[in-house]
């Protein structure tokens, strides 16, 4: 006999909602729990170095000197 679509939300939501153990005893939450401030904090700091180096990119001052960096390389 198969589950109708009703009864396996049905169970799927008292899984979720209703724990057997805690998170703490769940290996997989707690690696969760472990790389969560990793992956926040890389992906705030990602962000913050690609708004300043778009700032930088629109100022005039940083075309200037990029255009000067350029010619001493010889690259046009």
């Amino acid at each position: 006999m198969t589950a109708t679509h009703d009864e396996s939300l049905d169970s799927a939501r008292e899984l979720v909602l209703k724990p057997d153990v805690p998170w703490y005893q769940q290996t997989e939450l707690r690696k969760l729990y472990v790389l969560m401030p990793f992956l926040f904090l890389g992906s705030t700091t990602l962000g913050y170095d690609g708004s300043v180096l778009n700032g930088l990119q629109t100022m005039n001052t940083w075309q200037d000197c990029k255009k000067t960096s350029l010619k001493a390389l010889d690259i046009d």
